[in-house]
């Protein structure tokens, strides 16, 4: 919608779409087969460092990136195709209500919890595969770039963390000791676990 918009040209705005989609694609097809886990928005601040580790892996063509650029080959004939659209008021009309409606999502998505709250709109943070395979891969991927900058948390100050931080290192005791209640070089029984897989 939003590139409708801009351009006044669906067969454009289609097209340009399509092979955005296309590379999506198939980044987080090859992401996902070296990583393990799909292609996330903060993989792509380190797109310098993963071009030079791709050249020590094989990257082959397969069944699925053949398919894909098939398709892609047959939209892009259709899309030659079309006819052309004539300049009308009504194209105005279309071309703003895009505009406004892509405007409203997008201020509704990053200014707003609504997203999160009535459609339950977070990202699997522990487990990004199954998001994106139970959510779909550009709405996951859209969803986690609400995380790209972080907030400070409320009430946080420098200072009182520092003070904090001093009191705890001149303790003697270690965080476990002070946990459980423990003076320093107290004898503490370990228990034997014996696990079976």
């Amino acid at each position: 919608m939003i590139l409708y918009a801009l351009l006044a040209s669906m067969k454009i705005s289609f097209a340009i779409t399509t092979v955005i989609l296309c590379i999506f694609g198939i980044a987080n097809m090859y992401v996902k087969q070296f990583k393990g886990i799909p292609l996330l928005p903060w993989d792509l601040s380190v797109i310098k460092t993963a071009a030079g580790v791709a050249s020590n892996y094989q990257l082959t063509f397969n069944v699925q990136v053949l398919f894909t650029l098939t398709v892609i080959n047959v939209i892009f004939a259709l899309l030659f195709w079309l006819p052309k659209a004539q300049k009308t008021k009504q194209r105005i009309l279309y071309r703003t209500t895009c505009l406004f409606l892509s405007a409203a999502i997008l201020i509704t998505f990053y200014g707003t919890d609504f997203f999160q709250v009535t459609l339950g709109a977070t990202p699997d943070f522990f487990n990004q595969a199954r998001g994106y395979e139970n959510y779909g891969a550009i709405a996951e991927f859209f969803v986690n770039t609400r995380y790209l900058s972080l907030k400070k948390p409320h009430g946080y100050d420098v200072e009182t963390l520092e003070t904090q931080l001093k009191e705890n290192t001149n303790s003697t005791q270690t965080i476990t000791e002070t946990a459980l209640g423990q003076r320093p070089n107290a004898t503490v029984e370990h228990p034997n676990i014996i696990t079976i897989m």
